[in-house]
């Protein structure tokens, strides 16, 4: 077979957008006229090697077809060669300002049973699983960093992530408690009667 090997040389993933690198190389010995690639979304190339950027999730097949220069043809598909996976969003919902002893609510719009969560609190407080939400009491008025990662995994095996950041974003305040008394003789109040 003189369309022995491509590059990538077997099924490979990425995470969207993701960019492969793709080269020829051909046991034949003759000299390429013409390369063309199909990498399987609507989307072609010319040369040796080519680089293409895949937008959408989704499993693609290669192609290449070569013309050498004494015109021979040579055809191949590679089925299911490249494996893109949609990169969960991390953004999250929450309240920027809470009172001590609320809780505080973060919510994620991204489920589903092949996402894992990792909540950090900014407080020393890590709260990790498949849930889109989570909450936790603070101990002591401040300012807080909360991040968020999400993770889509495949197999077991984490491949996208995302991470957002909210630097100072939590604000924790104290409970004011007021107390007063009220002399009414101090005052001249005199008592209302019905």
């Amino acid at each position: 077979d003189p369309l022995s090997t491509i590059t990538p040389d077997n099924s490979t993933a990425g995470c969207s957008p993701a960019t492969f690198d793709f080269d020829v190389s051909m046991e034949a010995h003759d000299s390429y006229y013409l390369v063309e690639w199909n990498f399987g979304d609507g989307e072609t190339a010319q040369g040796e090697s080519a680089q293409h950027t895949y937008t959408n999730a989704g499993t693609y097949n290669v192609s290449i077809n070569i013309m050498t220069m004494h015109g021979c043809h040579f055809s191949k598909n590679y089925p299911n060669r490249i494996k893109v996976f949609e990169t969960p969003n991390a953004e999250i919902d929450f309240d920027y300002n809470i009172c001590l002893g609320t809780e505080q609510v973060l919510t994620s719009e991204v489920t589903g049973s092949s996402i894992w969560h990792e909540w950090d609190f900014g407080d020393g407080t890590i709260v990790l699983g498949h849930n889109n939400a989570t909450s936790h009491q603070y101990e002591q008025a401040g300012r807080y960093t909360i991040t968020h990662i999400a993770s889509l995994h495949d197999n077991g095996v984490a491949v996208c992530s995302d991470t957002a950041t909210y630097i100072d974003a939590v604000n924790v305040e104290n409970i004011v408690t007021a107390t007063f008394s009220l002399d009414s003789l101090s005052y001249n109040c005199y008592p209302v009667c019905p």
